[in-house]
């Protein structure tokens, strides 16, 4: 300190530089110690038979997981290849009831679509994709991804082979 018509002032830049110092230095802590943001849906699973009689029907179990944080506009998009009679729905786990029906016939250019606007943390959404197969030998490919405004796109894919006897 240095005295001026007898008062008491801090040497030039001294405290400044401790201030700047801890601000600097709180900057550098926060950056580190800062956890990244949890990814809200992760996953997708893509389940059904391996083998069914020719001409029969059949169901693709598709189950969405949202183990993160809440996510939003929730689209799913499904092809069944070599299948006829296509249809798909949706249920979300918290709210059991009427499955909503997903857009598109679920063949070549024409994906199933299945939207929701909403995913809260933990919940699960589960598309039951119904098909018949085709002939035998063929193989139907179920080919489905999920996409989120917070998660990165994930896939997931299943066959089915219809044979004469699918023991």
């Amino acid at each position: 300190m240095r005295a001026t018509n007898g008062r008491q002032r801090p040497s030039s830049g001294v405290p400044y530089t401790r201030i700047f110092a801890a601000f600097m230095l709180a900057t550098l802590i926060s950056t580190l110690f800062t956890l990244p943001a949890q990814a809200a849906v992760t996953g997708i699973t893509n389940s059904g038979p391996a083998k069914v009689l020719p001409a029969t029907g059949y169901a693709y179990t598709l189950v969405v997981t949202n183990d993160g944080t809440a996510d939003t506009n929730v689209i799913v998009t499904d092809t069944v290849a070599v299948a006829t009679g296509v249809s798909a729905s949706y249920i979300l786990s918290t709210a059991p009831g009427v499955p909503v029906p997903c857009t598109g016939t679920g063949t070549g250019i024409d994906p199933f679509v299945c939207t929701a606007p909403a995913m809260a943390a933990s919940e699960t959404m589960t598309i039951t994709v119904n098909a018949t197969s085709g002939a035998a030998g063929t193989t139907g490919t179920n080919d489905a991804t999920v996409d989120s405004d917070n998660s990165a796109l994930v896939s997931a894919t299943q066959q089915t082979t219809p044979v004469e006897n699918a023991d």
